[in-house]
């Protein structure tokens, strides 16, 4: 059953980005590759679904077991200074340590054991380089009025897709975690996001011409990338007057932490009784990862779905 339901995702995907590129008018494009990539995908796919939610429910178990163990901790009354401070910091500290190892056990049981989540996320600039593109195509030659509603889901496929090429480097599975060429990696698919950013700049100057080139480029970009040509995704002269995209998330990430830490202090310094201090603060802890990641990646698994037809 899973392999029919596989089939029948792939031959979709393929014939959504076939009747895209003949829609525009663009070359025919040869998707073999391609198509044998968003196979091992979907075939992973559907297996991560099915055991996601255990192995969550296992992650929400352990963190009630740690939130139970850290109920003692807390700051004590009247202190002043730095002993004001002990009992904050070691309820933060406790929260963090326990969300992280968790978050860790889950991405080792999931990517080690299980396996499927690595090819999940392996593939993932494929499965989002054919949902843009299919976009592209529903979006072509259409009135502007109702290009709107195609033109967002390209954004936030194209989004999506950025996210899946900055961590390109670590979801490959071909490099050692201290090997040169994952920088190589890493510095060309700053440089592709560039390009890409480019060209759906032009979606508001040109959008018929832009929406082909776009189409074009992530065809282009998935093919090479289900080749195994991850520092060639595009031909140099298309990165030549791409601009490199910064990379901000180890900003944002010592930021989510600073603020944290700030949450967690101000929680303590509430009159709370002390049985709602722990989960509150726990709340207050993660809270700012959530804003960041947590959000964006619950809507990008919202987005990995088809837009609209």
């Amino acid at each position: 059953m899973a392999i029919v339901r596989t089939d029948r995702e792939v031959e979709s995907d393929v014939a959504d980005v076939v009747s895209a590129l003949a829609s525009m008018g663009a070359e025919e494009a040869d998707l073999t590759r391609t198509t044998e990539a968003l196979r091992a995908f979907w075939r992973a796919r559907v297996r991560y679904r099915s055991l996601i939610w255990p192995v969550r429910a296992l992650l929400l178990i352990s963190c009630l077991v740690a939130l139970v163990s850290i109920f003692d901790i807390h700051p004590h009354a009247g202190a002043h200074g730095i002993g004001a401070l002990a009992g904050p910091l070691a309820l933060w500290f406790a929260c963090m340590l326990g969300v992280c190892v968790n978050f860790a056990a889950m991405r080792f049981i999931m990517r080690t054991i299980v396996n499927d989540s690595a090819d999940v996320e392996r593939f993932e600039v494929i499965r989002w380089a054919t949902l843009a593109v299919a976009s592209c195509g529903h979006a072509f030659g259409v009135s502007p009025v109702d290009r709107a509603v195609s033109l967002r889901w390209i954004s936030h496929q194209c989004a999506g897709m950025e996210q899946a090429l900055r961590k390109s480097h670590r979801t490959t599975q071909h490099t050692r975690y201290f090997s040169p060429r994952r920088k190589e990696i890493r510095v060309h698919a700053a440089r592709v996001i560039g390009a890409l950013r480019q060209a759906e700049a032009k979606l508001d100057s040109d959008p018929d011409g832009a929406l082909r080139e776009l189409a074009v480029m992530l065809v282009t970009i998935s093919e090479n990338y289900a080749a195994g040509k991850y520092t060639a995704l595009l031909p140099e002269d298309q990165l030549e007057q791409a601009r490199a995209a910064r990379d901000w998330d180890r900003v944002w990430f010592l930021g989510a932490w600073i603020l944290s830490l700030g949450l967690a202090w101000a929680v303590s310094q509430l009159d709370l009784p002390e049985i709602a201090k722990a989960p509150i603060t726990l709340l207050a802890t993660v809270s700012p990862f959530i804003a960041r990641w947590g959000i964006e990646g619950g809507f990008s698994r919202f987005a990995l779905t088809k837009g609209p037809q």
